[in-house]
């Protein structure tokens, strides 16, 4: 639940439990289980229909910014792809030394 919780970058009490909780219980798209190499800790997982959920939920998102992105000219498409790998390798660079320093 911490490694969700630092991952999402929230507080695993009771935020991430909550929702963990409410994925699983009342949606059940996560299963939880005692951690077997620390049964103090505890794994959460994706149950069969959580990933179902999370696939059709990737493509709709992949299909939302496709047409936002069929919304931009010729000339703002190319300027797009020019300056991603720009900031892809930003957000790599901060995304590192935020991981260095936690």
């Amino acid at each position: 639940m911490t490694d969700l919780a630092n991952a999402l970058r929230g507080n695993p009490t009771p935020g991430v439990t909550d929702l963990v909780d409410a994925l699983g219980e009342e949606g059940g798209l996560v299963e939880r289980r005692p951690n077997p190499k620390d049964g103090r800790s505890t794994v959460v997982s994706l149950t069969k229909a959580g990933a179902t959920q999370q696939k059709l939920s990737w493509q709709q998102h992949q299909t939302d910014i496709g047409k936002v992105f069929g919304d931009l000219s010729p000339e703002q498409q190319k300027q797009l792809l020019e300056i991603t790998p720009v900031l892809t390798e930003a957000i790599r660079t901060r995304t590192a030394a935020r991981a260095a320093t936690d």
